[in-house]
């Protein structure tokens, strides 16, 4: 049986509000208030100052200011291996029987409140298939939420059956699944999104995947009666909360040049592409750790990131519950 971390604080919480679903289909239950956006540029690749935030994973902290919904010390690590351009990249992994946080399956970074309706959001990602097979339940890789009480994400970017699609809509009755394209693993994949986050006829969603335009939504994409939304990156597999299982019970992800501009951004500020790429994969590097050797390895929010970064390592040394179905609840 999973644990949920903090396992007083929720029974406290249900106490007071009741049953919450532990899928992100119905609730996803937020246990923490996070103040609205006040980014200050950050050192990297771009120096727009449209650029309100980003991260290219070469600090010691990635995410520094961020809320990290991770259960594991392996759940989010550094890795030399692949990287788009310079020595990191942010390796995520998530495994069936992880430890629920915050009622679910998930290793995820949850950025601020926004404080303006308009955003662009951008990074580029990698799946090896050796650690993302395919899978006919939605892995959620992206969601723009708009916090406790409001039900499920508004805005999705999903795979499933190793296609990327997006999920858009003002209520969970108005949502539609917007196929983008076929996942290409063992390779990197830029995403940049320009949303007008609204639930009337000005909403807008727009998607480019590796250059080419593949998405324009326009009308509303967000519930009229709650709050501007919090953007989550990272993995969150609602099929494993509790006993339920899937086709697959391990999900490996990279991403790199994390960025999310403001109002004033345009796709060419977003984008990594015209910049000086050189990509280096897992079979032309010996994948290590980014490491502090006079670093302790630690775990939850405070992680230091010290794991190893290789895919079949993260959770080495670690007992593997119910291999063969990812069960062991």
């Amino acid at each position: 049986m999973k644990i949920t971390n903090n396992a007083l604080k929720s029974l406290l919480a249900f106490s007071v509000i009741g049953l919450v679903s532990t899928s992100c289909e119905m609730t996803d239950f937020e246990e923490d208030n996070i103040v609205k956006e006040e980014f200050h540029a950050a050192t990297g690749i771009s120096s727009s100052p449209n650029i309100e935030y980003q991260e290219t994973f070469e600090g010691s902290d990635p995410f520094s200011f961020a809320h990290k919904q991770l259960s594991e010390d392996y759940s989010l690590t550094i890795a030399s291996s692949p990287v788009v351009n310079g020595s990191g990249s942010g390796r995520f992994e998530l495994n069936d029987y992880d430890p629920l946080v915050s009622n679910g399956t998930r290793a995820e970074v949850l950025f601020p409140e926004l404080s303006y309706n308009e955003r662009w959001y951008s990074y580029s990602l990698y799946l090896p298939s050796k650690d993302f097979q395919i899978d006919s339940n939605n892995d959620i890789i992206s969601q723009w939420h708009q916090g406790s009480g409001s039900g499920s994400p508004t805005t999705t970017l999903r795979i499933k059956d190793d296609r990327f699609f997006l999920k858009s809509g003002p209520t969970k009755e108005e949502r539609k699944d917007y196929d983008i394209a076929a996942v290409k693993k063992d390779a990197w994949n830029e995403f940049v999104f320009h949303i007008v986050h609204s639930s009337g006829s000005e909403g807008l969603v727009e998607v480019w995947m590796n250059g080419e335009k593949v998405l324009h939504i326009e009308g509303g994409n967000m519930n009229k009666d709650y709050g501007l939304p919090r953007w989550k990156i990272g993995i969150y597999k609602d099929n494993w909360n509790g006993s339920g299982t899937t086709d697959t019970d391990r999900r490996v992800m990279f991403f790199d040049n994390v960025r999310l501009g403001n109002q004033n951004a345009s796709y060419e500020e977003m984008t990594s592409r015209s910049d000086d790429i050189s990509s280096i994969s897992p079979e032309e590097e010996e994948e290590t750790a980014i490491t502090n050797p006079e670093e302790e390895e630690t775990s939850g929010d405070d992680c230091k990131l010290t794991a190893d970064s290789n895919p079949e390592a993260g959770n080495a040394g670690k007992p593997i519950p119910g291999k063969g179905n990812g069960k062991d609840k």
